[in-house]
């Protein structure tokens, strides 16, 4: 896309020179004071604008010897405007020498030159992996065009065509870069199911290019939303059933220990409604006694006894 520009620059000239200026106009090109970008394989018309205030040239026959640097034939002609089209990247010299002749036969010259920057516009921009995007993945798109560096890149994400993205401006970039190629790897993520406008802008000294492409995000054929609403309630209920099972084994183990057995610690030494639980003891004292293992021989301690609920008999401990 061109860039609607217009430049000037002044001619040289010693007293008694043509006073004059050569506007530089190319739809794409960018110019400043002292150089003149333009864009190869486009033409560029070159105009000289006499300055005569006074009219003392009013009438004069001109003649305009153009040498635009390139190795090309000098072109003469008798208009003001001339076109050149320069088709490699360079630095280019354009010089122009000015010959009149007024009406009463005065012949005056001028001349003048200018450097010349073509430069590749910028062409062919492509977008790479907008294709069967997935929600929540990260992915990788990859731009790349054709044009001389450096190349501004800007591109933005909108969610639909008449917002932001049909009026890119590096104002309103979301990421903007000045690169030395003619590349860009850009990675996103998409997190809604939605169709979104990707606009990319890509220019240099000479011209820019802009592409909008719609991405249209799904899910995976496996992670639709009521897929994974399914999945993740089987998943709580089955957490849910799986503590409870775990709970009432958990009581039924502990109750079977319990149900026949129960440990309890007693001084027997204490109480008097154990007669016959300590004259057990005493026995089983006397006979480690004679055996010379004496077990409870002399010692008042508490003893674990273990009975059954159906039995009031002491079991041997």
């Amino acid at each position: 896309m061109p860039w609607p520009t217009t430049a000037k620059m002044t001619l040289d000239y010693m007293p008694y020179y043509i006073p004059a200026e050569v506007i530089s106009t190319q739809n794409g090109t960018v110019c400043s004071k002292y150089k003149c970008n333009a864009a190869t394989n486009q033409s560029v018309f070159l105009t000289v604008d006499i300055h005569d205030p006074s009219g003392y040239l009013d009438g004069s026959s001109y003649l305009f010897d153009w040498d635009f640097g390139d190795g090309e034939q000098l072109r003469k002609s008798t208009m003001t405007s001339v076109s050149h089209t320069y088709m490699a990247i360079g630095d280019y010299r354009v010089g122009v020498a000015i010959t009149a002749i007024n009406s009463i036969g005065h012949i005056m010259t001028g001349s003048a030159y200018r450097i010349i920057l073509a430069l590749d516009a910028i062409q062919n921009l492509t977008v790479d992996g907008v294709d069967n995007v997935m929600v929540g993945e990260e992915k990788k798109i990859n731009v790349s065009c054709h044009g001389s560096p450096p190349v501004s890149f800007c591109w933005i994400v909108s969610e639909n065509l008449t917002s932001n993205a049909t009026t890119t401006t590096d104002e309103r970039c979301l990421q903007s870069y000045l690169l030395e190629e003619c590349r860009l790897a850009i990675d996103y993520q998409f997190n809604e199911s939605k169709q979104y406008s990707l606009s990319i802008r890509a220019s240099n000294d000479v011209g820019f290019e802009r592409l909008v492409l719609n991405v249209d995000p799904k899910f995976p054929a496996d992670l639709k939303p009521e897929g994974i609403a399914g999945a993740v309630l089987a998943i709580l209920i089955g957490i849910v059933l799986t503590v409870y099972s775990v709970s009432i084994i958990t009581r039924q183990v502990q109750k079977s220990r319990r149900r026949h057995i129960e440990v309890a610690n007693f001084n027997f030494e204490a109480s008097s409604s154990y007669e016959h639980i300590r004259e057990h003891a005493k026995q089983l004292n006397n006979r480690a006694a004679n055996e010379k293992t004496p077990l409870l021989l002399d010692r008042n301690i508490p003893l674990d006894v273990r009975w059954d609920h159906g039995n009031n008999d002491v079991l041997n401990v």
